[in-house]
């Protein structure tokens, strides 16, 4: 029997279950973990079991529970039940492969270049199997150029967009850095990127390079372009840091494990450490390594940390980053940052920069004429639409202002800092 109440550091409330999570996660001796394991009742079985769904990593968790390491502690009926999990998410992922073997060959035959991102990224060249890690949904870069054509081809295979969209022929093509989702009953929706972070961003991150850097992979069956290791690393570190702020909690740090050990030994760590200062994402980077090594054992090197590691960095910053779940209070965290300013200066100046964003953006993100009259009107719509309730529940002390808020708050300042 185990207690689910907090442990360790005052500050650091990973639950027993957790931990007992992460090492089963971790490339390791397992055999103090298979004593841990040995003694969970039935009810904490399924407790951890619905612990790895909630944090996005049951497949792997299952996995490893079938390894001889761990089948000794495994009841009966969960590793059946675990066995037949495994060969659904096998399943599923086939479907997916079948659909983006026809998304691409439909954009080769229109000479698109395509780079896979992510998901199936991961799942088929660093993972190796088709039951370790889900994704849900085909994320394919192609050259801005070609974004036009490719969102055309999409539809001509009868996906249609969530929301209508306009590509411009104008340096900016379009207000994020994909088009809207493309959805097909019975199929797996398609995001088309013409960028890896939205125009918006404060990192700063030349697509054209990534492109130099991009090299040869067969997915599918299909001969297409992937990250670099490098690039790889890095996009997972920003994407878990700057873009969701940690939420996804245990994927993340997964992907990185497993990266790196797949890759680590050809890794360039040198020039990990220089892409990051250029593309601005260091803090992100250094958040995101440390916690796929403190958490599941990732091989990164002593030095590269050093390297990363901001001047004065506050663990506690590190333990809110652990404790990240999904945010589910709806409240909007740029809005409560706002309103936390000291100053009603620095509120106004906050809300400003919310308000008033590029036009070009604002034109695209409300499909709206160039020359409209209306942009700034329409986005003070929408912001009131969206965020008036944000508004009351922090003017009347609401006590939804939870944790998990304050937590994502703390993480976004710290991400913002040089």
């Amino acid at each position: 029997m185990i207690h689910t109440r907090p442990v360790g550091e005052e500050n650091d409330r990973l639950t027993a279950l957790e931990r007992i999570l992460f090492d089963c996660l971790r490339a390791r001796d397992h055999a103090a973990t298979l004593e841990q394991l040995k003694t969970l009742s039935d009810q904490e079985w399924t407790s951890l079991v619905d612990l790895a769904d909630e944090l996005m990593v049951g497949p792997t968790l299952r996995h490893r529970l079938l390894s001889p390491a761990f089948t000794p502690a495994l009841p009966d009926q969960l590793r059946q039940i675990a066995g037949e999990s495994q060969r659904r998410t096998a399943m599923a992922n086939m479907r997916i492969h079948s659909d983006f073997r026809r998304v691409v060959l439909a954009l080769h035959e229109r000479a698109i270049p395509v780079i896979a991102l992510k998901g199936l990224h991961l799942i088929s060249l660093v993972y190796g199997d088709l039951a370790l890690r889900t994704t849900g949904d085909i994320d394919l870069l192609v050259p801005a150029r070609d974004l036009i054509s490719a969102g055309a081809v999409v539809e001509e295979l009868g996906y249609a967009p969530l929301t209508a969209y306009h590509v411009s022929s104008r340096a900016l093509p379009y207000c994020d850095p994909h088009l809207p989702r493309f959805m097909k009953p019975g199929a797996t929706p398609v995001e088309i990127h013409w960028h890896i972070v939205g125009p918006d961003s404060t990192l700063s991150i030349d697509v054209r390079d990534v492109w130099d850097r991009a090299v040869p992979a067969r997915i599918a069956g299909l001969d297409v372009l992937v990250f670099s290791h490098e690039d790889l690393l890095l996009h997972l570190c920003f994407h878990a840091t700057y873009q969701h702020l940690c939420e996804f909690s245990a994927r993340p740090w997964c992907d990185l494990a497993e990266t790196i050990r797949r890759h680590g030994e050809s890794m360039d760590w040198v020039q990990i450490v220089a892409r990051a200062g250029r593309w601005r994402c260091r803090r992100g980077a250094y958040l995101a390594l440390r916690l796929a090594r403190d958490l599941l054992g990732a091989a990164v090197p002593d030095d590269v940390l050093e390297s990363l590691r901001p001047a004065g960095f506050d663990e506690r910053i590190l333990r809110l980053a652990m404790l990240q779940r999904h945010r589910n209070s709806g409240l909007n965290v740029p809005f409560v940052q706002a309103w936390n300013q000291h100053t009603l200066a620095g509120r106004l100046r906050t809300y400003w920069s919310r308000i008033f964003l590029p036009k070009d953006q604002l034109t695209h993100m409300y499909n709206l004429p160039r020359f409209s009259r209306l942009v700034y009107a329409t986005r003070l719509k929408d912001l009131v639409k969206h965020h008036w309730r944000t508004a009351v529940r922090l003017q009347r002390g609401d006590a939804a202002l939870t944790e998990l808020d304050r937590r994502s708050i703390a993480l976004r300042e710290f991400l913002a800092e040089p």
